[in-house]
């Protein structure tokens, strides 16, 4: 389904850049790649078959959270440069280490609830059965449409 990966839902930038300038920006860090949002749409909107109001207001829902995410995306960035940065001869090294650690668990917090966020609202478009396509779609890994082999779901994590 495509909003089981609501954590990445902000456009990809397609610059043709060779992988060590992505690298160099932190685009190589797990969840750094963004999915399209509109392909995103037409996935949901076929898989559950969603009128023209939905389709709208799924919409203007992923493009409320857009901000909320590139600003965390960019936060992972610079946090990943930093603890790419640390330098173990540093006196503070464990002090910065742990700084870097925690800012990561912060930031994958956030993108948790977000998510959850946009579920949520999402969701509360749906008729019941739209529901429940919805749900059975997330509880079997489906992205963009295209299913993905069952992934163990203790949390209910998505993405």
């Amino acid at each position: 389904m495509a909003i089981a990966v609501t954590g990445t839902v902000i456009a990809q930038e397609q610059d043709g850049s060779d992988s060590g300038a992505k690298r160099e920006r932190g685009a190589g860090m797990r969840g750094a790649q963004a999915r399209d949002p509109e392909k995103m749409i037409r996935g949901i909107t076929r898989r559950l078959e969603l009128d023209e109001i939905q389709v709208q207001q799924v919409r203007n829902i992923i493009d409320a959270t857009k901000p909320e995410f590139e600003a965390m995306r960019e936060q992972g960035r610079e946090n990943h440069m930093a603890r790419r940065d640390l330098d173990e001869s540093d006196a503070d090294y464990a002090a910065k280490r742990d700084q870097v650690a925690s800012t990561k668990k912060d930031l994958e917090a956030l993108s948790k609830e977000l998510r959850g966020r946009m579920r949520t609202e999402i969701n509360a478009v749906l008729t019941p059965e739209q529901q429940a396509k919805f749900s059975e779609a997330e509880n079997h890994g489906s992205r963009d449409g295209r299913r993905s082999r069952p992934r163990d779901r203790g949390d209910a994590e998505i993405g």
